[in-house]
């Protein structure tokens, strides 16, 4: 058997001053949060004037003698006025998640639980029909006594017209009653437009959630807004 050895990949880590769209102070918070979970560490970074590498050295394994993990040529951690400079990286598990799309699924999820504490949501289903028919829904579940179903995205710019007509006939193959829309940024207004004429058509009702909803702007507050086709 051949083997393949090498790849490029690397797991990104980042100083809180390199969060996009976040202050310092909300960027140090959701990163301590995420550490306390186990979902991230914080770390020193080696920036090699030996092999030419950039590396992230977690808190537990830096020392008062620092060295290149890659050559173990000694240097010295990135600094900043203030000492060492802090950076954060997602854990194994967690980074493959957010690789995969994984957390705007599990954030739709949040907010239909916010919503409705009996709320029942399956992120992620693959459908088999007895026609043969095979397709994906992003999420699946009851809330509220309504069966839904819908699609999730990281860009709003994702939902075309082929897509939203594709997203709702699936929704409306499955027999919901009510169809979701989500992503994590803004919901450009003639998609939503278009998602609005053909659940209608289809007498579903539609429940829409950008980022006003999937990353509100006061701690605690999820709101929502239904566009109701009865």
């Amino acid at each position: 058997a051949a083997w393949c050895w090498g790849g490029t990949a690397r797991r990104a880590y980042r100083a809180v001053k390199d969060f996009r769209n976040m202050s310092p102070r909300h960027a140090t918070r959701a990163a301590e949060v995420l550490c306390a979970m186990g979902w991230a560490d914080r770390g020193f970074e080696v920036r090699c004037t030996s092999c030419g590498l950039r590396s992230f050295v977690p808190l537990r394994d830096s020392s008062a003698r620092p060295q290149c993990p890659e050559c173990h040529f000694p240097q010295q951690y990135d600094l900043d006025v203030a000492g060492p400079r802090v950076y954060y990286q997602l854990g194994s598990l967690a980074d493959r998640a957010a690789d995969q799309g994984v957390l705007p699924h599990l954030l739709v999820a949040a907010v239909l639980h916010d919503r409705m504490q009996e709320a029942f949501v399956l992120p992620g289903i693959l459908v088999h029909g007895l026609d043969g028919a095979h397709f994906e829904i992003d999420v699946f579940g009851v809330v509220g006594g309504a069966l839904f179903a819908g699609e999730v995205k990281t860009s709003g710019k994702a939902f075309t017209e082929e897509q939203l007509r594709a997203d709702i006939n699936h929704s409306v193959a499955l027999g919901v009653d009510l169809h979701v829309m989500a992503c994590v940024d803004e919901m450009p207004s003639e998609a939503a437009r278009l998602a609005s004429q053909l659940c209608a058509a289809e007498r579903i009702s539609l429940e829409i959630f950008d980022r006003t909803f999937m990353r509100p702007s006061k701690s605690g507050e999820i709101r929502t807004r239904i566009t109701a086709h009865r």
